[in-house]
């Protein structure tokens, strides 16, 4: 019985690496989640299981991708405004939400699943569905963690345009360890300025916890209009 485990696992690991020796098109175009069901045969291996999906994710985290492939369209513009209508990126529950879903139901423990998966969902793959959803597990199974509660309150913010939301979340944080300022601006939340600035001093602290050029570029220009944007009201 264990040696049928092992080659069980072992299949499963050389089925997910194999994706990655595929080139990127082909790649993110057969790219699947695994059906929720799937995840009670894990016969005990839970957390394996949820570190090979982890490292199979982490290959493609900022792409936006749908059943049938890719959506080569999702970052063809730069988002100008907040009206969800015209909101660019239609990534609605997408692959990378589905897997980090596979991954946090398999280890409900996997902080990093939860804190790098919402700022990949919300900030690249702008996935506003999706970021909810794993926003709302995440402050469920950590309801004293004033960071993730402070990543929702930017995702609610700016990607699903939920100011109410995300005043309550900013409630969470500062009562949980934030710093003085978040309690100060979830009092005035409505008022946009203190959006803009509070935009502003996110993507700036974030945009130090990527390496890859491609998504620092991709935070600059989103703090590029965030403060053109600022400078327009001051005149």
């Amino acid at each position: 019985m264990i040696k049928i485990i092992g080659w069980l696992i072992i299949s499963f690991l050389v089925v997910q690496f194999s994706l990655g020796s595929l080139k990127r098109v082909e790649l993110t175009s057969i790219a699947v989640a695994p059906p929720k069901i799937s995840l009670h045969f894990n016969f005990g291996f839970k957390n394996i299981m949820a570190d090979s999906l982890w490292v199979r994710w982490l290959q493609n985290f900022e792409q936006c991708i749908q059943v049938g492939g890719a959506h080569v369209g999702a970052f063809a513009d730069i988002k100008k405004t907040v009206d969800l209508n015209k909101n660019i990126g239609k990534c609605e529950s997408g692959w990378g939400y589905q897997m980090l879903d596979r991954i946090t139901d398999l280890n409900p423990d996997f902080i990093m699943a939860y804190r790098v998966g919402i700022l990949s969902l919300s900030v690249f793959a702008k996935d506003r569905q999706g970021g909810s959803l794993l926003i709302e597990k995440a402050v469920k199974r950590y309801p004293r963690n004033w960071t993730m509660a402070y990543h929702g309150a930017y995702h609610y913010m700016f990607e699903d345009i939920n100011p109410t939301r995300a005043a309550e979340l900013l409630v969470v944080a500062a009562k949980n360890g934030a710093p003085l300022w978040v309690a100060s601006l979830a009092a005035k939340i409505n008022m946009e300025q203190s959006k803009d600035e509070f935009a502003l001093k996110y993507l700036l602290e974030i945009r130090d916890q990527f390496p890859d050029k491609k998504m620092i570029d991709r935070i600059n220009e989103r703090i590029t209009e965030i403060q053109d944007r600022i400078r327009a009201k001051k005149k």
